[in-house]
């Protein structure tokens, strides 16, 4: 069931996979198959989707496998601090392509032509 979360499957797929998970999360050992199968990181990406229902799945899931042990909150948060850590090294990346690119039009905006002069 968690390899339909995957990125390459359509929404609705993910939609009713993870709706799946939700029933099947509620039993302890399925918890435990889940988890083995390093369901959190699909379930984590699902939150991104743009359908409300895969999202409310995804969280439902996610709850659910929460209430078992601190050894899952603590997969859970160290795959939040991932995620974070990502998105930081994103920004950066983009700050200094801006950076780059706004010194390089500054310097080309900045040449003038000697008075009377030409380029060549």
């Amino acid at each position: 069931m968690v390899t339909l979360l995957g990125p390459e499957e359509d929404t609705v797929v993910h939609e009713f996979a993870a709706l799946c998970l939700v029933s099947l999360a509620s039993d302890f050992s399925s918890k435990v198959a889940i988890y083995e199968q390093d369901g959190l990181e699909p379930l984590i990406r699902c939150l991104g989707s743009h359908d409300p229902d895969v999202q409310k799945n995804s969280i439902e899931t996610i709850a659910s496998m929460l209430q078992v042990s601190e050894h899952i909150v603590f997969f859970f948060i160290t795959s939040i601090h991932f995620i974070h850590l990502n998105l930081t090294q994103c920004f950066i990346t983009f700050l200094l392509i801006c950076q780059t690119s706004f010194s390089t039009s500054q310097y080309n905006t900045a040449y003038t032509l000697p008075q009377g002069g030409s380029k060549d």
